[in-house]
């Protein structure tokens, strides 16, 4: 037979129920703007009724219930959109990456602006156009030099900022693997806690979270793939090769390159090379291996298409002072250096790009004339017409059209960039609102779960406050018949 205290009992497991209950609602009100915070609820459910089914059991009207109590503090997450975010951050990672070095690449050159290399090699064709018409004028000589420095610099310049650029993204990598090693331990050391904690009957929910927040940073750094294990841990692999394992890492380890000095990444204790088919890191090994690289090829087939043309006709005329004699005087003279000059002129054209010192020196041996006349300019004209001049070298292109078309294809490839990032931002827009539609915090809400458990709370204490006056009656009350 139940005895008074029952109702106590019962008054107890009620308060402290619902002062749990106050207390996680508190911490959903506290993180509600804390950043990968899911949402907690306490499961409530009753204790075991009174009495259990036996053959000797007390005679009763049936099952009495005995109170209630937090069965489980629930975290409010949907795996299914978390894997979800987690693969679309792979691709966002790679696209904004993608999207800042193309915007670099594009300052790099200028272009269009007044001090790009086309408005330089239009200013240059113009003032070969102008000593054709005034081969005798030194003041036409002169522009023509200082517009044929101010090309020369300009290509330099341009291609001098492509190995800073390169450099900065291999310390980008570099950086990158610091991180990603560093992840990689903490998740690690997060498994180990998660499974002792789970061990122990408790639901680590807020080490979940953390754990989740840092796959996600690592999701966007690398391609990583999540796969659950026992004991609530989580193995995390990259390219097919482990990261994570449990409560154990896998490192990437840094060498430097024999020929770039470039970073160079393998696994701890192996010689295979650590593969990337998204994320950041994605975007940072396509850059400086081909993407840049590309470009200064391409700015070297310009030049040397340039000074091909321009000294094969420079070659066939005469300066001011040279002399047509046999054999001539002056012809032969080269007008910008190659590779007679410079022997590393063919891989590194346009960082070697320069006039020839014979015409720094003189401009009286810019070869305008081809007949070695004074007011001959049919050499300049002729060079002046390179302009409009398919050249085999760039399939047919112009010198312009090349150049046009290379800076077009760095702003097309910067576009598609920029609408990638876009849609990603709407993609991953998407599944954070459906997350936060599982997991996320309403203040609103939480304030009604406060008053329902406060109002419980109450009524709990006020109940403990009835028992303990039945309990006074029966002590104090009762058997005083005939005091």
């Amino acid at each position: 037979m139940r005895s008074t205290f029952f109702g106590i009992e019962i008054g107890r497991r009620a308060i402290q129920t619902h002062r749990l209950g106050l207390d996680v609602t508190g911490h959903n009100i506290a993180n509600a703007n804390t950043p990968g915070y899911s949402r907690q609820v306490a499961r409530l459910g009753t204790t075991t009724p009174y009495t259990a089914p036996a053959f000797n059991r007390p005679a009763t009207p049936g099952q009495v219930g005995t109170g209630v109590h937090v069965m489980q503090i629930m975290r409010m997450h949907d795996a299914f959109i978390q894997q979800q975010i987690n693969t679309e951050l792979h691709a966002q990672g790679y696209w904004e990456k993608r999207q800042q070095i193309l915007e670099e690449l594009e300052l790099n050159f200028l272009e269009p602006t007044d001090v790009g290399i086309r408005t330089a090699l239009d200013l240059f064709w113009e003032s070969l156009q102008d000593l054709s018409k005034n081969p005798e004028s030194m003041a036409a000589r002169s522009v023509v030099r200082e517009r044929a420095l101010v090309l020369t610099e300009t290509v330099r310049n341009t291609y001098a900022q492509f190995d800073p650029l390169r450099k900065n993204l291999d310390l980008q990598i570099r950086a990158n693997v610091t991180r990603i090693n560093s992840l990689a331990q903490r998740i690690a050391q997060l498994n180990g806690e998660i499974r002792q904690v789970l061990a122990a009957g408790d639901t680590p929910n807020d080490l979940y979270d953390t754990r989740d927040m840092l796959i996600e940073e690592l999701s966007r750094i690398a391609d990583i793939q999540v796969i659950d294990r026992e004991g609530g841990m989580v193995a995390v692999t990259i390219g097919g090769v482990t990261l994570v394992e449990g409560v154990n890492y896998r490192a990437i380890e840094v060498s430097n390159a024999p020929d770039t000095g470039f970073a160079e990444l393998t696994w701890s204790g192996t010689n295979l090379s650590v593969q990337f088919k998204s994320g950041e890191m994605k975007a940072l090994f396509d850059a400086r291996d081909e993407l840049i690289p590309h470009y200064m090829e391409q700015l070297n087939e310009f030049v040397r298409a340039l000074i091909k043309e321009i000294n094969d006709i420079h070659r066939q005329g005469y300066g001011l002072t040279d002399t047509p004699v046999n054999p001539p005087v002056g012809a032969g003279r080269l007008f910008f250096n190659d590779g007679s000059v410079d022997p590393s002129y063919e891989a590194h054209a346009a960082a070697n790009f320069s006039l020839h010192q014979d015409i720094l020196e003189d401009i009286n041996k810019i070869a305008a004339s081809r007949n070695g006349t004074a007011g001959d300019g049919s050499i300049a004209l002729e060079m002046a017409q390179v302009k409009h001049k398919g050249l085999l070298q760039l399939n047919g292109a112009t010198l312009g059209e090349f150049l046009g078309a290379t800076v077009a294809g760095l702003g097309v490839q910067s576009e598609a960039a920029t609408a990638m990032v876009q849609h990603q931002e709407v993609v991953l827009g998407h599944l954070e609102r459906l997350r936060a539609s599982v997991s996320g915090v309403s203040i609103d809400e939480e304030l009604t779960n406060l008053i329902q458990f406060q109002h419980a709370y109450a009524a709990a204490a006020r109940l403990v406050t009835t028992i303990d006056e039945t309990i006074d009656t029966i002590i104090n009350r009762m058997g005083l018949v005939g005091r």
